[in-house]
């Protein structure tokens, strides 16, 4: 229900890629940050500074990266900003300069967190997601199970699902943030993934089945 457009972060943007030498970590948060973002860093910098240090939110991204030709990258197991923060050399940034690549809605939480681990963290916004409209969903009689990786989605979801029974909607939500705001839109069945990465949330996907199945 979404499509990705690449975002030119003007002269603001050009100068952080322009002073990658300056930074110590860069960070990426999604597949399309390395698609979206590499390619604006390489324009300045044909070969890479040999200080820096790259992440990736998750194994996925961290393929994007290697595909790239990035090596060493650090990751978590399991995607997310919580993982992220808990790789030993993010637990402790302090004095460190810090860049993260992002979407316009992704993981302010990241950045908070190690701002108040005393880095001076800097982020690149590449990409946004424009909501897809399609063509109102029927009801069925085992319902629909719906994945929400950001909350731009939930009003889009509530107008295609109009026909649709709140008793045969489970939304599976990646974030508490998400969670919350799928609620007070009117959502009424939500479920929060563990986490982002792939088992989470088919595990939380099987979960949402048992219970349309439970509850007819």
């Amino acid at each position: 229900m979404t499509e990705i457009q690449a975002v030119d972060g003007g002269s603001e943007s050009r100068q952080l890629a322009m002073s990658l030498d300056r930074v110590d970590h860069v960070i990426f948060i999604s597949q399309h940050a390395v698609l979206t973002g590499l390619p604006r860093l390489s324009q300045f910098w044909p070969q890479w500074p040999l200080h820096l240090n790259w992440y990736a939110v998750g194994p996925q991204t961290a393929t994007a990266l290697l595909s790239e030709g990035i090596s060493n990258v650090n990751f978590p197991e399991e995607s997310g900003s919580a993982g992220l923060l808990a790789l030993p050399s993010l637990m402790s940034p302090q004095g460190s300069t810090i860049l993260i690549v992002k979407g316009a809605d992704g993981l302010d939480d990241l950045a908070t967190t190690l701002a108040q681990r005393k880095a001076s963290v800097e982020c690149m916004t590449t990409y946004r997601r424009v909501p897809v409209i399609p063509e109102e969903f029927e009801d069925r009689p085992g319902g629909y199970v719906i994945p929400a990786y950001n909350s731009m989605v939930l009003p889009v979801l509530k107008t295609v699902l109009a026909k649709v029974p709140v008793q045969r909607q489970v939304l599976v939500a990646l974030s508490d943030r998400i969670a919350k705001k799928a609620t007070a839109i009117g959502f009424q069945k939500v479920l929060i993934s563990q986490n982002v990465g792939q088992d989470a949330v088919v595990a939380s996907i099987k979960d949402a089945r048992d219970w349309l199945t439970k509850t007819g």
